[in-house]
């Protein structure tokens, strides 16, 4: 398979300045093969080589939590750096889990073969914190394991999703829901990827991208969301926005909401 090349999209890059943290992080585990391939088809070795995270201080939150007098929640977030090697003879996806973290998935990453890649991820803490001193004092560091990879097959695949709800600050206050995610398409054609986005279980859009053949491309859809209260009224603050803000979103390969 040829070597991949990168091909230029619109991307969102924002640069943030966080006391740093960084440390090899005990736990990094070798990758078992996923399944058994006959004799001498080409297959990935991927290997979880090293790993650095920022730390910054316990984050907040608006809550409409009735037990929460406050009416904010704390919470940890790290942003993980990982370095991947696949030293076989085909592209493949590596799964990486990260512990605590509060969407409970593995993070799955593009590595072509014969090469070395870095990646990064941003997750939050499990746990949420009624007081800033209990988040402060809580588990200080991720933990990072590589639990498995396998063979790219020839075909697109959606990655590296992530998903950061926010209001606007100005009225009208809409809700708006980021996604970013990128695209990988390991096939011999160009091709057309159809991308569904579902907030709270709820289809709310669908967007169509362009992928040249062995190319990834970096992509960030940002979708409003005009939504009122219950009785048909606007939310009067973001504040008051942030307290029916989804925080479950997802994206996938596929149209019509399927």
């Amino acid at each position: 398979m040829a070597p991949m090349r990168a091909s230029k999209s619109k991307s969102w890059v924002r640069l943030v300045v966080l006391p740093v943290v960084t440390g090899l992080i005990i736990g990094l585990a070798i990758g078992a093969r996923l399944d058994v391939a006959p004799s001498g088809v080409p297959q990935p070795r991927i290997t979880l080589t090293g790993t650095t995270y920022e730390s910054p201080p316990c984050r907040s939150a608006p809550t409409d939590d009735p037990f929460d007098p406050d009416g904010i929640y704390y919470y940890r977030a790290f942003n993980v750096t990982l370095t991947l090697s696949n030293t076989g003879k085909a592209d493949g996806f590596a799964y990486v889990r990260i512990i605590p973290d509060a969407v409970e998935a593995t993070h799955d990453y593009f590595v072509p073969w014969n090469s070395q890649v870095t990646k990064s991820a941003a997750v939050v803490g499990a746990i949420p914190f009624r007081e800033l001193d209990e988040c402060t004092a809580s588990w200080g560091h991720p933990v990072i394991s590589l639990v498995g990879y396998d063979k790219a097959d020839p075909q697109i695949a959606l990655t590296e999703r992530t998903y950061e709800p926010y209001c606007t600050e100005s009225p009208p206050y809409l809700q708006v829901y980021r996604f970013t995610f990128v695209l990988v398409n390991t096939g011999e054609a160009d091709a057309v990827a159809v991308v569904s986005f579902h907030v709270s279980y709820q289809h709310v859009a669908e967007l169509q991208y362009f992928v040249a053949r062995h190319s990834q491309i970096f992509e960030t859809a940002e979708i409003e969301n005009d939504r009122s209260l219950a009785d048909g009224s606007s939310f009067a603050s973001s504040s008051e926005c942030h307290q029916f803000l989804s925080l479950q979103g997802y994206a996938h390969i596929g149209g019509n909401g399927t």
